[in-house]
């Protein structure tokens, strides 16, 4: 930059000093509004990019930090090696690491449903006529129908502790049998479910399974046909189950507005359904896990 004495200043004089200003302040907003209109072009696209790239860098720190696992996109170049799936590959042991964190996953589960106002509100509505129906019962045999992907689905993972906490805070007697089986799960969910104290039904019933202890079904989410068949292979003992799932209530009305619908009618599920007692889950904390849910007793006549 070029200095001059205050006196070379002087004899140049004001007026020719004034009319170059307004030049100078133009050339300059005009080198600012390029230089916007060049990043909002090119380097906005790059900055968003890397942004992305950093959220997802963010939620992958948030998940490993409450104890899920991650699966990382495998990369295509040639000789690179990534670790398997966890629960994805049905031929592999777990080691113990991966073991402790899934196991870990559904701990966590437990605590944040025990401490929700869900959990509160279920434990209220099981010391009063829920209870009273279950003990009355003396159920000796929880089954679980259409678990869903453990290892993928948050609504499964919710759905597993909420089961997991029936026993373990005595809704159901601590020495009840927990069933499981939906045909989805792999090998290495399975050996979790193991090790949460669950028991694998060996084969699809198809929901046809005839009860010889009282029974409690959890099949929340499940098909119409899946209630329907439950209701049906018990039909001449129907005083010895229960069923915690999508309510029958909402069958019947949905049937009852659109007698038309596509499938199959449950036709014993409606039979049974006016003389069911029916009562309703508060659902507000876990919409998606447990939604439309209700108890359903059956009293014998």
């Amino acid at each position: 930059m070029e200095l001059r004495s205050s006196s070379a200043l002087a004899k140049r004089g004001c007026g020719s000093e004034s009319r170059k200003k307004p030049t100078a302040v133009m050339s300059i907003r005009s080198r600012i509004l390029f230089r916007a209109l060049h990043i909002s072009h090119r380097e906005i696209r790059f900055f968003r990019q890397h942004l992305f790239q950093l959220a997802l860098a963010l939620i992958r720190v948030e998940l490993r930090w409450k104890g899920w696992i991650v699966v990382e996109r495998s990369s295509s170049r040639r000789g690179s090696s990534k670790k398997p799936r966890l629960m994805d590959d049905d031929d592999r042991e777990l080691t113990v690491e991966e073991f402790r964190k899934a196991i870990h996953a559904i701990l966590v589960r437990m605590d944040r449903i025990r401490s929700s106002d869900f959990y509160k509100r279920f434990l209220a509505q099981v010391g009063g006529s829920v209870g009273e129906s279950l003990a009355a019962m003396g159920v000796e045999n929880l089954v679980v129908y259409g678990l869903g992907r453990i290892s993928r689905s948050e609504s499964s993972r919710l759905q597993l502790a909420l089961v997991l906490l029936l026993r373990q805070d005595r809704v159901l007697p601590e020495d009840c049998l927990i069933w499981v089986f939906d045909p989805v799960l792999t090998a290495c969910e399975w050996r979790i479910l193991r090790q949460l104290n669950c028991r694998a039904i060996d084969s699809n019933e198809l929901g046809l399974r005839k009860v010889e202890e009282p029974t409690l079904f959890f099949m929340p989410h499940c098909e119409s046909h899946l209630y329907d068949n439950v209701v049906k292979a018990n039909w001449g003992s129907l005083g010895k189950i229960a069923i915690l799932g999508n309510s029958f209530a909402s069958y019947m009305e949905r049937w009852t507005i659109y007698p038309n619908q596509k499938g199959s009618r449950p036709d014993h599920l409606l039979a049974i359904q006016p003389r069911a007692v029916e009562l309703r889950v508060d659902d507000v904390d876990f919409m998606y896990a447990f939604n439309d849910m209700s108890w359903h007793f059956f009293p014998d006549e």
